[in-house]
């Protein structure tokens, strides 16, 4: 499954097209730990400048642009932020009960 990186969240070109299991692989090994730690440090997270440092991927597909219309190649994955990923721990910490909801959540087969 293809996914485009960016420099930055500022840049709306692609730097590159990647495997999007080797940017999960990444973030997993913790390769942008120390950055991230340090933007949850900030006084206000949302508006730390150090954000703006981070690489940015787009899990949904290929973009030749960061938007909508830049959407080349969409895979099927709906990307889940926030309160969803609040949901995600819930489930996972009664996997027995909701497993059946599991693959409900973490793929989306509708196509653009």
């Amino acid at each position: 499954m293809q996914c485009t990186r960016f420099k930055s969240l500022r840049n709306t070109k692609p730097e590159t097209v990647t495997n999007l299991l080797s940017v999960l692989d990444e973030i997993q090994r913790g390769t942008y730990k120390t950055q991230v730690e340090e933007i949850r440090k900030a006084e206000n997270p949302s508006k730390s400048p150090l954000k703006d440092k981070l690489p940015v991927f787009t899990p949904t597909g290929v973009f030749n642009y960061r938007s909508m219309a830049g959407l080349e190649q969409y895979n099927g994955l709906i990307v889940l932020i926030s309160m969803e990923l609040q949901i995600l721990k819930i489930l996972k910490k009664n996997a027995k009960t909701y497993i059946g909801y599991m693959p409900l959540l973490l793929h989306h087969p509708a196509k653009v």
